[in-house]
């Protein structure tokens, strides 16, 4: 067979891609890059086939070319996908799990049941962004402008099916303004303590952008559009700065 062919019978052996990733922003279950080269890889390997990527650039672009790849004959299937946003060694992990998933979903042509702006949600852009607050009233009865109230950061509603000690712990987290995920916490050791990170966490499906600000209240005001600017650059995060 070539290499089309292969591909063609390895799809047919692809079954239901799960979707064990949640968005605490909306509650909308999505398919983590684990769920769906959990169920792609073998079928590939079964027909000769595997998936591999690489870093290449698109008209003078970062971008990571995903590839299937018959192994007998050396002909592969490409995809690359482009890399926006670079900055940070976590941005460039995060952008390639992003790329990874979207190379395979394209590839095989697979049905993942995500809503198309998943990828603006991951961006901080479209749905995932949290949405502004209405305006307040521009004055009160005497004519004078209203105090301003200070407005406590938010925490995303718990969720989960009962796990004690995970949803327990991120029943204190942020929601992060950036991202939209319930995955900002303080960091309590490292070079960054005491400092709120956007930290992932892989076991529960949190992919965190590694957004960094100085408090809580910080992280309040850019929820309320208004963020506040940091004097100092922190240090990279380090797994030393996981919390648990």
């Amino acid at each position: 067979m070539n290499l089309w062919q292969k591909i063609a019978a390895a799809r047919k052996s692809i079954g239901t891609i799960p979707r064990n990733g949640v968005n605490p922003r909306f509650s909308t279950p999505y398919a983590l890059l684990s769920d769906i080269e959990g169920v792609i890889i073998p079928a590939l390997n079964d027909a000769g086939l595997f998936l591999t990527a690489g870093g290449v650039e698109i008209a003078g672009r970062p971008a990571l070319d995903v590839r299937i790849v018959d192994v007998e004959s050396g002909e592969f299937a490409s995809c690359p996908v482009p890399l926006e946003g670079l900055d940070d060694m976590q941005k460039v992990v995060a952008g390639f799990t992003y790329a990874r998933r979207a190379g395979a979903v394209a590839l095989l042509h697979l049905e993942t049941g995500d809503p198309d702006d998943d990828g603006n949600t991951a961006a901080g852009q479209g749905q995932g962004r949290p949405a502004s607050r209405p305006a307040s009233p521009a004055s009160n009865a005497q004519g004078s402008p209203p105090a301003p109230r200070p407005t406590p950061p938010r925490s995303a509603p718990q969720r989960g099916s009962g796990g004690q000690g995970g949803n327990k712990l991120r029943a204190s987290w942020l929601v992060c303004p950036r991202c939209g995920e319930q995955s900002v916490r303080q960091a309590k050791s490292g070079k960054n303590a005491g400092l709120w990170l956007c930290m992932p966490w892989e076991e529960k499906g949190i992919d965190g952008c590694w957004a960094r600000w100085t408090s809580a209240a910080a992280v309040a005001a850019e929820q309320d559009r208004t963020p506040e600017i940091e004097q100092d650059d922190p240090p990279a995060p380090t797994e030393d700065d996981l919390p648990f």
